[in-house]
C-alpha cells in the first residue's frame, strides 16, 4: 500500500476522468471514435483506484480501532479508582457520625447542667434582693426614729426600696409582701414632711434648711418636679392674692375702700418675697452637691428650669410677670367698675414706684443679663396694662380741662384757668417720669394735648363774631380774639417751659446715671433714657416751630447729655490705657456703643429736625454749634487715644459711613493740639474763598492732615462732617463767560451737593442767589440759572 495514496487523492483523479466521460453525453459526440483499447485502459485505471481506496479505508479503520482499545482499557482503570474513592468516603462519613454523636452527647449534658445553674442563680439573686430589701427596711425604720435629722438618709432608703419593689418576682415573696405597706406609708410621710420643711425653710430664708430639703427630693429623684411645683404654687398663690385685690363692685371712685392700696402693696411685696425665695432656692441648689456625681444639685434639674441661658430666677420672674399682666389686663378690660383698677390707673406713679422697689429687691439676687431681662419684663409685661390705662385717663383729664376752658365764648381763658391747665400738665409730666418708657409715651401724649389746645384756640380766633355784635359790643370780638391769642401764646410758652423742665429733669438723671455707670454694663439704661428724650422732642416738633429758642433749649440737654457720656467714656478709656488696665483694641470696643449712639444723635438732628425746620436760622446755628463740638471732641479723642498703632477713628456721619473723622497722627502733646485748634479756627474763614486763594492758604497749615483741611474748607455744611476726597480731586470746569471763579466754585460744588445733601444744597442756593443778584445781567448764564432752578425744585 502506497503511503502517499489517500482516498481524497483518488477521488480527485477520478474527477479528472469524469471530464473525459462528459464528452460522451454531448449531442454531437460520435461514438464511432471510441475503440476497445481506450475502454480497457480506462477500466484498468478505475480498478486500480478502487483498490487503492479500499487499502486506505482499511488502514484508517485499523488506526481508529487501536485508539478505541486504549480508551477502553483506561476507562476500566478509572472505574476501579472511583470504587476506591467511594469506599474511602464511606469510611470518612462513618468517622464523622461517630465524632458527632460524641459531641452532641456532651453538649446535651452541658445544657442540662447550665439550666440547673441558671435556676440556682435566680434563686440566689432573689435571696440577695430579699436580704437587701429587709436590710433597707431595717435602716429605714431606724432613720425614722431619728426624725428630721436623718430625713435625707430615709429618703435615699425609700428611693432604693421603691426601686427594689419594681421587680415583679420580689414582690411575690411573702416576707416582702408584709413590708410593702410600710414602705409606701414611709415614702408618703417623708415626702410630706420634706415639703413642709421646705416651705418653712423658704419662709425663714434658711439656705441650709432649703438645701437639706432639696437633698431629700434629690435622693427621691423628684427634685425637678418639686422645684416646678414650688414655683407653680408660688405663682398660683400670688395670682389668688392679686385677684383678691381687684374687687368687682358697683360704685364711684370716691367710695373705693382705702385698704385697696395696702392690699396691693402687700401683694407686690409677696411678689418680691417669692422672687427672693426662688433666688434662695437657687443658691441652696448651687451649694448642695449630688452624692454620686459630686455636681451641684442645680445641674440635675430639667432643661426647662435650668440651662446655659436660663436660671431659676428668670423662670420664676417670667411666670410672675405673666400672671400680673393677666390679672391687670382682665381688670382693666372688664366692663364692671373696679375699685382697685381706678386706684391703680389713677395713681400709676405709685404703682410704678412699687415695681421699682421690687426690682431693687430682685436685683440684689441677680446680675448682668438676668437683671436686664427682669427689668424689661417688669416694664413690658407687668406695667404695660396699667400704663395704657394711666395714659388714657391722663389724656382724658387734659382734654376735659381744655374743653372746659373754651365753654364760654364771651371771654378768653383767664390767667387762673391757664395756670390751672399748666399745673395739670406739669403734674402729669412729673408723675409720668417714673421710667424712661413711660416718659416717652407721656411726652407724646402731652404733644397731643398741646395740639388740641391750639386747635381749640384757633377755632375761637376764626369763629363768627355775630354773637358779640348782637349785644352791641362790636369791639368785643377783636378784644376777645386778641386776648385769646395772647392766652394761646402764653400757654405755649409756659407749657413748653413745663415740658422743658420735665426734659431737663430727664437730662439731669441722664447725666447722673452716666456719671455712675460703668463701661459698658449699664449702657442699656443710657440708651433707654436717650430714646425717651428723642421721643419727647419728636412729639413736640410741630408745636415748637413757633418757639425756636424753646426748641433749642429742649435740644440742648439731649445733645449735651450724649456728648457728656462720650467725654466721660473717653476720659475713662484714656485713664485705663495709661494705667495699663486696658489694651487699645479693648478700649475701642468699649467706646463703640457710645460712638454709635452719638452718631444716632447727630443723624437725628440732621435728618429729622433740620429737614423739618431748614428755614430756621437759630436751628441751623445750633446744629452748627453741636457739629463743631463733635468735631473738636473727636479730634481730641484721636490725638489722646492713639497708642500702639491703634486707630481710634470713628464714623459719625450718617450719610457717608465710609468716612473716618480724623487721620491725625499727633502724639498727644498739648501745644500741638492747641496749635491745631487755632488752625481750625483760621480754616473756618476760608469757606467761601475762591479756589485759587484756598490753595495758597492750605499750604500754611502743616499740623493738620490734608483731608481734614478739605473737610473744613469745602464740607462744613449743616449735615456733613467729612467727605472722602482730596482737594486735588475737586476739579473745576472752565468758568462760563462773565462768571467769576467764586461763582464757578459755587456752581460745581452745588451740583455735587445736589446728589449728597439737601440741607447743604439749600444753603448753597442761598449763597448762589446772593451772588446771582450782584452779577450784571449779561453774566447770568444758563448754567447758573439751571442749577438754581434744579435745586429749588427739591424744596
Amino acid at each position: 500500500m502506497a503511503a502517499t495514496v489517500t482516498p481524497r487523492a483518488i477521488f480527485e483523479e477520478l474527477e479528472l476522468e469524469a471530464e473525459f466521460y462528459e464528452q460522451f453525453f454531448d449531442e454531437n459526440f460520435d461514438a464511432t471514435t471510441i475503440d476497445a483499447s481506450h475502454v480497457d485502459s480506462t477500466v484498468q485505471r478505475l480498478r486500480f483506484g478502487i483498490s487503492q481506496i479500499e487499502e486506505a479505508i482499511n488502514a484508517e479503520v485499523a488506526d481508529k480501532h487501536s485508539i478505541l482499545l486504549e480508551t477502553a482499557l483506561g476507562a476500566r482503570d478509572l472505574s476501579k479508582l472511583v470504587i476506591g474513592l467511594e469506599s474511602a468516603a464511606r469510611e470518612v462519613q462513618a468517622s464523622i457520625q461517630k465524632i458527632r454523636r460524641q459531641f452532641l452527647d456532651r453538649y446535651d449534658s452541658f445544657g442540662k447542667k447550665l439550666q440547673e445553674q441558671e435556676r440556682l442563680q435566680s434563686v440566689l439573686k432573689l435571696l440577695r434582693k430579699t436580704y437587701r430589701f429587709l436590710d433597707l427596711v431595717g435602716k429605714l425604720k431606724r432613720s425614722q426614729q431619728n426624725g428630721y435629722r436623718d430625713l435625707a438618709k430615709a429618703a435615699a432608703f425609700v428611693a432604693e426600696l421603691e426601686e427594689c419593689l419594681a421587680d415583679p418576682h420580689l414582690v411575690e415573696v411573702d416576707i416582702v409582701k408584709r413590708e410593702i405597706a410600710f414602705v409606701t406609708t414611709a415614702g408618703q410621710t417623708i415626702r410630706s414632711s420634706a415639703s413642709d420643711h421646705l416651705q418653712k425653710a423658704l419662709n425663714s430664708y434658711s439656705v441650709a434648711d432649703v438645701g437639706a430639703c432639696a437633698q431629700v427630693f434629690a435622693n427621691l429623684s423628684a427634685l425637678s418636679n418639686k422645684v416646678e411645683n414650688v414655683i407653680a404654687s408660688m405663682c398660683e398663690t400670688l395670682r389668688t392674692r392679686l385677684s383678691a385685690c381687684v374687687i368687682y363692685a358697683n360704685g364711684k371712685g370716691e367710695n373705693k375702700p382705702p385698704s385697696v392700696w395696702k392690699e396691693m402693696e402687700d401683694a407686690l411685696d409677696a411678689v418680691a418675697s417669692s422672687v427672693d425665695k426662688i433666688a434662695l432656692l437657687r443658691k441652696a441648689l448651687d451649694e448642695r452637691k449630688d452624692a454620686s456625681t459630686q455636681q451641684p444639685l442645680i445641674h440635675t434639674l430639667s432643661s426647662s428650669l435650668h440651662d446655659a441661658n436660663r436660671s431659676l430666677v428668670e423662670s420664676g420672674w417670667e411666670s410672675i410677670c405673666t400672671m400680673c399682666a393677666s390679672v391687670f389686663s382682665d381688670a382693666i378690660n372688664s366692663q364692671k367698675k373696679t375699685y382697685a383698677v381706678e386706684v391703680i390707673v389713677g395713681e400709676y406713679p405709685r404703682f410704678a414706684s412699687l415695681l421699682r422697689r421690687i426690682f431693687v429687691r430682685v436685683s440684689n439676687n441677680t446680675s448682668g443679663a438676668v437683671r436686664k431681662q427682669i427689668h424689661q419684663d417688669m416694664l413690658l409685661k407687668s406695667a404695660e396694662p396699667v400704663l395704657i390705662g394711666f395714659l388714657s385717663k391722663s389724656f382724658a383729664k387734659i382734654s376735659e380741662t381744655v374743653n372746659t376752658m373754651f365753654v364760654s365764648r364771651s371771654r378768653p381763658p383767664t390767667d387762673t384757668e391757664v395756670e390751672s391747665f399748666l399745673s395739670l400738665l406739669r403734674r402729669e409730666a412729673e408723675a409720668s417720669y417714673v421710667e424712661a418708657t413711660v416718659c416717652q409715651r407721656f411726652l407724646t401724649q402731652i404733644g397731643r394735648s398741646l395740639q388740641l389746645f391750639v386747635q381749640r384756640a384757633l377755632q375761637e380766633l376764626v369763629s363768627s363774631p355775630e354773637a358779640y355784635q348782637i349785644t352791641g359790643q362790636a369791639n368785643a370780638t377783636q378784644a376777645h380774639n386778641a386776648g385769646l391769642y395772647n392766652a394761646v401764646v402764653g400757654v405755649l410758652k409756659k407749657g413748653e417751659s413745663s415740658l422743658l423742665a420735665a426734659l431737663q429733669k430727664a437730662g439731669d438723671e441722664f447725666k447722673e446715671r452716666a456719671t455712675k455707670s460703668t463701661v459698658p454694663e449699664d449702657a442699656s439704661e443710657y440708651f433707654r433714657i436717650s430714646d425717651a428724650l428723642h421721643a419727647g422732642v419728636t412729639s413736640l416738633h410741630s408745636l415748637l416751630l413757633q418757639q425756636e429758642d424753646v426748641l433749642n433749649d429742649m435740644l440742648e440737654p439731649l445733645f449735651s447729655a450724649a456728648l457728656f457720656k462720650i467725654e466721660q467714656t473717653i476720659a475713662g478709656v484714656h485713664t485705663a490705657i495709661n494705667e495699663g488696665r486696658q489694651s487699645g483694641s479693648a478700649a475701642k470696643r468699649a467706646m463703640s456703643p457710645y460712638v454709635k449712639d452719638l452718631r444716632r444723635q447727630v443723624t437725628f438732628l440732621s435728618d429729622y429736625i433740620l429737614r423739618n425746620y431748614y428755614t430756621s436760622p437759630s436751628l441751623l446755628s445750633y446744629k452748627k454749634k453741636a457739629g463743631r463740638r463733635v468735631v473738636e471732641l473727636f479730634v481730641l479723642h484721636t490725638c489722646f487715644c492713639r497708642v500702639e498703632g491703634e486707630d481710634f477713628s470713628f464714623t459719625i456721619a450718617g450719610d457717608i459711613p465710609q468716612v473716618k473723622l480724623a487721620a491725625v497722627t499727633l502724639a498727644g502733646e498739648e501745644k500741638v493740639i492747641e496749635r491745631e485748634m487755632e488752625q481750625l479756627k483760621e480754616i473756618n474763614t476760608l469757606f467761601f474763598t475762591p479756589v485759587a486763594e484756598v490753595e495758597k492758604e492750605v499750604a500754611k497749615f502743616d499740623a493738620i492732615p490734608h483731608r481734614y483741611v478739605v473737610h473744613h474748607l469745602l464740607c462744613r455744611g449743616p449735615s456733613s462732617f467729612l467727605l472722602p476726597f482730596k482737594l486735588s480731586d475737586f476739579t473745576l470746569p472752565s468758568p462760563p463767560s462773565g462768571v467769576t471763579p467764586a461763582i464757578a466754585h459755587t456752581l460745581t460744588y452745588g451740583r455735587w451737593l445736589e446728589k449728597v445733601d439737601d440741607m447743604a444744597a439749600f444753603k448753597w442756593i442761598q449763597k448762589s442767589m446772593e451772588a446771582f443778584k450782584k452779577l450784571p445781567d449779561a453774566s447770568k448764564t444758563a448754567d447758573l440759572l439751571a442749577l438754581i432752578a434744579s435745586l429749588c425744585e427739591r424744596f
